[in-house]
């Protein structure tokens, strides 16, 4: 008897045991973003099999999941620039049920799955969210056929190195852009020497050795001590046709140990907004594409042909700076050892291939020193002007003067 109370008294603890883990909450475990090309993966981990639902509005711009009988003791995760998700954030019902709400960014599609992890009672709920692609846009070669395809095929065979000069424009031409001047002094060194000053002389001294090529016009935005608004030296550039634009510059930095040259182009970001810009401002866009007129394209038809401009620009410009790049890493150390890119209002001509040189750190007692050094000034603008030729070797019409002397 003892021992067959026994085992009904152990039958009795097991089977409670059992109803009481079964009706145990669940635990939300963790909650994890992980950003992949294809989107925003959300992963939930719980210490067992979830009941949950989830439901979405009419676009999917909201997603709320749903757990019931559940604890969250895990922290929502901080959301990055990339993700999908807008926001996100927690609530709990009357009925002991977790609500996880999800905002996102654009309009999504989204698939989930529900897998058992290892031989431990603990699950993973996974929601990979993807951006919905637009629709496909309307063909723009529509009511004027003939003239959007030779607006189409004008860009597509445009040579990048020429896009603001006329096809049958025997030179080349370079804009040299000092950087600051008049009441904007720049950067200043540590022994006072001002920023304007030193890339004013580098400037010039560059536009020495560039003249001397067979070919090839420039000119300086400033030639003396004077201020001149970021978009007047765009205008200049435009101005004088330019090929290529080079704006000079001196670093600075709080930590007076940081040193070396750095270039830079445009970014996507600048690019962009530029685009924008470009489209709103009619009366500029018979500049754009070597004085082609957009005044009869429709909206999309500009908007294709700047982009089609400025991403070609914007190549090029990285390869002009690669190859200033790799003459400046011979001579003087390197901040970086790749063409940054930046959403500075000086590059961002959609069709002029523009980079930025900080030459040194003018915040560096060891740099300024170098910097204001007519012998180094000189060879930097040597630097340069062999990164120039490089580049318009592998990107100047064969028409030209400067392309006829290095056949």
């Amino acid at each position: 008897m003892p021992q067959i109370k026994f085992l009904v008294l152990l039958v009795v603890g097991i089977a409670i045991s059992f109803t009481a883990l079964a009706a145990s909450p669940l635990k939300i475990q963790s909650i994890k973003l992980i950003e992949t090309q294809a989107g925003t993966k959300l992963e939930i981990s719980t210490n067992k099999k979830p009941q949950y639902q989830l439901t979405a509005n009419a676009n999917s711009s909201q997603i709320t999941l749903t757990f019931q009988q559940a604890f969250l003791i895990a922290s929502l995760p901080v959301l990055s620039t990339r993700s999908l998700i807008d926001s996100i954030a927690s609530t709990r019902g009357k009925s002991g049920e977790v609500n996880i709400l999800l905002n996102l960014k654009a309009q999504t599609t989204y698939k989930t799955w529900l897998r058992k992890l290892g031989a431990h009672p603990t699950y993973r709920y996974t929601v990979m969210i993807k951006k919905i692609k637009p629709a496909k846009a309307p063909d723009i070669i529509s009511k004027n056929y003939q003239a959007n395809v030779s607006a189409l095929n004008n860009v597509a065979n445009k040579t990048i190195s020429t896009a603001a000069t006329t096809p049958t424009s025997p030179y080349l031409v370079v804009v040299i852009d000092p950087g600051h001047g008049g009441k904007d002094p720049g950067a200043i060194g540590a022994r006072g020497y001002q920023e304007k000053n030193v890339v004013l002389a580098i400037s010039k001294d560059l536009q020495a050795d560039l003249v001397s090529l067979p070919g090839v016009k420039v000119y300086l935005t400033r030639d003396s001590d004077k201020f001149i608004s970021l978009r007047g030296r765009l205008g200049i550039a435009r101005k004088y046709k330019a090929d290529i634009f080079i704006a000079m510059h001196a670093d600075a930095y709080r930590n007076s140990d940081a040193n070396g040259a750095s270039v830079f182009a445009l970014s996507e970001r600048g690019a962009t907004s530029e685009s924008a810009r470009w489209l709103a401002e009619k009366e500029n866009q018979s500049e754009m594409l070597g004085g082609a007129d957009l005044n009869d394209k429709d909206y999309l038809l500009k908007s294709v042909l700047i982009d089609m401009s400025q991403t070609a620009t914007i190549n090029a410009s990285l390869e002009l700076g690669n190859s200033i790049l790799q003459q400046l890493r011979e001579m003087t150390k390197l901040h970086s050892h790749k063409v940054g890119q930046a959403a500075f209002v000086v590059l961002k001509s959609p069709d002029i291939s523009s980079i930025l040189i900080e030459n040194g750190f003018m915040s560096n007692p060891v740099e300024e020193n170098k910097l204001i050094t007519p012998s180094y000034q000189e060879l930097l603008a040597e630097r340069i002007k062999n990164g120039v030729v490089v580049y318009f070797k592998t990107h100047a019409a064969p028409t030209t003067i400067f392309m006829q002397q290095y056949k």
